[in-house]
């Protein structure tokens, strides 16, 4: 009997790990940093070190779908952001 219990529990196992495997693909294939983009196409984002704005310490953006969408960016991001409207 306990050959048939170390059997089934195996086979959960192996069920389990699939599952998991599956449902992980599926969250990474939903949130892909590309569809993400897309969403944000012609914005720029503007990063400070503090609330005082005066040390621009990084940038992301993507360009406008006219011209691509392409990303770019530097440095660092913070909670400190303004945001502006991108340009080709």
């Amino acid at each position: 009997m306990s050959i048939f219990k170390q059997k089934l529990s195996a086979h959960r196992r192996l069920v389990l790990a699939a599952l998991l495997a599956c449902t992980l693909i599926a969250v990474f294939a939903s949130g892909s940093p590309q569809a993400a983009a897309q969403t944000r196409c012609g914005t720029e984002f503007y990063y400070y070190s503090d609330s005082s704005y005066s040390c621009m310490v990084g940038l992301r953006g993507w360009l406008p779908e006219n011209c691509g969408c392409a990303s770019y960016g530097w440095g660092s991001v913070t909670p400190y952001r303004e945001i502006y409207d991108s340009v080709c």
